[in-house]
């Protein structure tokens, strides 16, 4: 089953049935259009990765069930319980680390944006030397619920259990995350940053 799946909405005005490769992030013809770039990137891998894993699970069942050779029906069934145990423990953890990684990256480019220049720090930290700097100067202002929701509450223990070999870990982290809303808060978040920007007479 696809991990990341499209969502019916009806409120603000929007009423319809959207995937998350209807989500936006910067203009493409802006200052910020090569962040733009990476975000369509990410969305198109991210699907790429949960929709063809997705389906060669299902065509190895099919396999299974039609093929009258023993041998080859044991191999499909054995490589869709490889696939199985992957789609609960890595896919999940895939696409959040890159998104994760994107989010990083997006307000890299903005603080440079902004000041000209990226972090001094030879190793800069994302809260201390990227989000401060740009919350005390009003590019960043209060963080959408959703994000703090998908991404905020669920970013270290993701992070930590993919990145330090904690993989035992990966499920139970990643199984209450939706999908559609980590890329939504994402997207979110990286729009108000937007509005904040041409505030100061930027055009990201």
């Amino acid at each position: 089953m696809a991990a990341i799946n499209s969502k019916f909405i009806n409120a603000g005005g929007i009423h319809g049935e959207f995937s998350v490769s209807d989500l936006l992030v910067f203009p493409n013809d802006a200052e910020l259009k090569h962040v733009a770039r990476f975000w369509e990137s990410v969305v198109a891998q991210s699907l790429l990765l949960d929709r063809a894993h997705a389906a060669s699970i299902g065509q190895f069942e099919s396999a299974a069930e039609q093929t009258e050779d023993p041998e080859s029906a044991a191999e499909a069934v054995w490589r869709a319980e490889v696939l199985k145990f992957s789609d609960q423990n890595l896919v999940r953890a895939n696409i959040i680390f890159l998104l994760l990684s994107f989010f990083e990256y997006a307000l890299l480019e903005v603080y440079k944006l902004r000041f000209g220049e990226y972090p001094t720090a030879q190793k800069p930290r994302i809260f201390k030397d990227v989000i401060h700097p740009l919350k005390m100067d009003g590019v960043i202002g209060d963080v959408p619920p959703i994000f703090t929701r998908e991404i905020k509450e669920n970013r270290d223990e993701v992070r930590n259990a993919f990145a330090h070999g904690r993989w035992g870990a990966l499920k139970e982290a990643t199984e209450g995350i939706d999908m559609y809303e980590a890329f939504s808060g994402v997207a979110s978040y990286l729009w108000h940053v937007e509005e904040n920007l041409r505030e100061k007479g930027f055009k990201p």
